[in-house]
């Protein structure tokens, strides 16, 4: 006779509060397929019919469906954004804006024009966010005097948009991989478009 788990008679959903209406099931659109016949709208309509609610844009695909649909990216956001409403999903974010905190490459000025044609594209897209993943190339600082004030610049530059930055401290990153890290950032920028995207 075959062992008994202890916790097969454990109701695992007995302790679980209802989900919050404010909590919406959404997936990333790299998530739904990377073959070439994997087009952005086909995704978008993919996760509306199994229930997502809203989505994460990456923009490699938004430029992909600019690119196949020979569209500048603004108006390739401003289609993705319709179509989206139509289909009844949210867009959560816009992302990865990688490697932008703490460059010691690029100065802050470029990384800030960069940076405000993404908010642009989320602006156009109706997306909430701008998701930016911690630094993680090698030549880099994490030191705080220098990524919290330019953290700050591009939460302004967002928010003058109507746009937020969702920071997600990542695995790999190269200074700050873990939540407690990217809460502590968070809390010194002090800025209300700035929250955190849980990895």
């Amino acid at each position: 006779q075959p062992l008994k788990s202890p916790l097969a008679e454990v109701d695992a959903t007995a302790n679980m509060a209802a989900p919050s209406p404010n909590i919406k099931w959404a997936v990333a659109t790299v998530s739904l397929g990377k073959h070439a016949s994997h087009t952005l709208d086909r995704k978008l309509a993919a996760a509306a019919k199994f229930g997502f609610q809203g989505i994460e844009l990456v923009y490699a695909d938004l430029m992909g469906y600019a690119a196949q649909n020979q569209l500048p990216p603004l108006q390739a956001a401003e289609q993705i954004g319709a179509l989206c409403k139509q289909l009844g999903l949210q867009i959560l974010s816009l992302n990865p804006l990688k490697n932008f905190e703490g460059n010691l490459t690029v100065p802050l000025t470029e990384r800030l024009a960069q940076a405000a044609e993404w908010v642009d594209l989320a602006a156009a897209a109706g997306a909430h966010s701008v998701q930016v993943p911690s630094q993680f190339a090698p030549h880099s600082t994490g030191d705080f005097a220098v990524i919290v004030p330019e953290l700050r610049a591009l939460a302004d530059l967002a928010a003058a948009r109507g746009v937020g930055v969702a920071y997600e401290a990542v695995a790999f990153a190269a200074h700050h991989a873990t939540w407690q890290d990217s809460l502590r950032i968070a809390t010194a920028v002090g800025r209300a478009g700035f929250g955190l995207c849980l990895d």
